[in-house]
């Protein structure tokens, strides 16, 4: 009997903590602020609205310095720019007539289609016109909607090149993947990019690494400057050895020596370094030290940082430059066009009004089973309420968007696991076998809505993708929460 109570309030008080972390949250000082560092839902474009973008077919001409050296394009530079450094703007377009084909925009639209998965955008929409390249995007509107669009457009060229003439030996062809790493010691955590190469540009990059762009060893350096020290030793002897010699003399041999130290200087070897650069913007310029015979370079993308948001900040911006170095650089370079965001006919009022309609009806329900069961009702009512919250937790860090279908499938998974309660109920305590038999067909009928959920997931449609999610987590967790919890507390 005992044993049977302290099951049951240890129960009560899980659901309790579930239920205060799920409607409640966990709050936390940082700084002067107190945040919440529970996640919150992730609304899809039809409960919050969504950013209208539009990116067209740049029709920008290269910018050249003095020298003819490119620097940029009249998108990227402006009038005052170019004016003050005194660089020229070219007749060159950066999309020339024989790149704007059906083909490419194709392929752009793709390629940013790619982009946004790896952003992790699920609610959007994507289109092309294949006439003149112009793609629409509707994605929702949250706190990454701005980064997603300042980068998702980035060309996306990476380049190993020499620092000073600027001869590419690696681009993006001999790319076999990126991804994100991060190493957490003493000092915080650091987040590295890794850039590893195919075939070819392993073969290459060791190369390049064990050969001219080898860091020099400082012996070579000091040798060399104890050789300019013994030739000046030695001309000092020679002079000294040679007062006779005439004034002419001297002063010849004083030109050989400047010549000599001037030559020696020439011959020293500079060191020669490697620079790496992703659209136009440079990573790192270094030398090795060590041959890279695995074809990986690691980048470290910052400081070692101890605070969680400055950890996923660095890993972010890692995640946005694997993001476009693995769907590959863009054929033709976009100018952004309209960006405007939209809002969603759902009233959120209508929303409130229906969700508190919904709870009001399973209030309801659940006073009807207390009303009928007494005592073990009420236990059935709290385990009732602490599924909901934990399945509610579940889908936040799921990270399943909640939409209007999101909001049909909770209230389809709520009324199936009121039933498997109600049918709990009904089996008096102690009756094992009984309570075994009936969870054992419980679970073989809901076997098929799992399969249904699982190809629902899946599907590129949104409607049915967050559909599947929602009723595949909820069903998993009837199963699973029935026979730990709800079990315990009224069987």
């Amino acid at each position: 009997m005992k044993g049977n109570k302290l099951k049951i309030a240890t129960n009560i008080l899980f659901i309790i903590m579930v239920c205060l972390i799920s409607f409640v949250g966990i709050y936390v000082q940082k700084g002067n602020l107190v945040e919440n560092v529970v996640d919150d839902y992730q609304l899809t474009k039809d409960l919050k609205g969504y950013r209208q973008i539009t990116y067209k077919v740049s029709d920008a001409t290269k910018v050249v310095d003095s020298d003819g050296k490119e620097v940029g394009n009249t998108d990227s530079l402006d009038d005052s720019t170019i004016e003050s450094n005194k660089y020229k703007k070219t007749e060159d377009k950066v999309n020339t007539d024989d790149v704007r084909t059906a083909e490419n925009f194709e392929l752009s639209k793709e390629i940013l289609k790619a982009r946004l998965q790896s952003f992790q955008v699920t609610d959007y929409n994507i289109s092309v016109n294949k006439q003149d390249g112009t793609i629409h995007i509707q994605i929702p509107e949250n706190d990454d909607t701005d980064r997603v669009v300042s980068n998702i457009d980035e060309i996306g060229n990476l380049e190993i090149k020499d620092s000073e003439d600027n001869t590419v030996y690696l681009t993006n062809a001999q790319v076999k993947e990126s991804k994100v790493l991060y190493n957490t010691t003493e000092e915080g955590t650091t987040v590295y990019l890794s850039i590893e190469f195919n075939k070819e540009g392993k073969e290459k990059l060791k190369e390049l690494t064990s050969g001219d762009y080898a860091t020099l060893p400082e012996e070579e350096e000091s040798t060399e400057g104890d050789a300019s020290d013994e030739n000046s030793t030695t001309e000092e002897n020679t002079e000294e050895n040679t007062e006779e010699n005439s004034e002419d003399n001297k002063e010849e041999e004083k030109d050989d020596s400047d010549n000599s130290s001037e030559d020696a200087s020439e011959e020293e070897e500079k060191q020669k370094e490697l620079q790496l650069s992703i659209s136009g913007n440079t990573l790192v310029t270094t030398s090795f030290e060590e041959p890279l015979e695995d074809g990986v370079i690691t980048l470290s993308m910052g400081s070692p940082v101890t605070e969680s948001k400055d950890v996923q900040s660095n890993i972010r911006g890692a995640t946005e430059v694997t993001a476009i170095l693995n769907s590959g650089n863009l054929p033709l370079k976009y100018s952004l066009g309209e960006n405007i965001y939209v809002s969603t006919d759902v009233k959120q009022d209508i929303v409130n009004k229906v969700i508190i309609g919904i709870i009001a009806i399973f209030a309801i329900l659940l006073l009807y089973a207390i009303i009928k069961y007494k005592s073990r009702g009420i236990l059935a009512a709290i385990s009732f309420v602490g599924f909901t919250a934990l399945y509610l937790l579940i889908l936040r860090y799921a990270n399943v968007p909640i939409s209007l279908e999101t909001i049909v499938a909770i209230v389809l998974v709520s009324i199936i696991n009121y039933i498997v309660i109600m049918k709990s109920l009904k089996i008096e305590r102690g009756q094992e076998k009984t309570y075994r038999k009936e969870y054992k067909g419980w679970a073989i009928k809901t076997i098929p809505m799992l399969i249904i959920s699982v190809v629902f997931s899946f599907a590129k449609w949104s409607v049915l993708s967050t559909f599947g999610m929602t009723v595949f987590w909820g069903v998993a967790l009837i199963l699973i929460y029935n026979i730990i919890c709800t079990r315990g507390m009224i069987n």
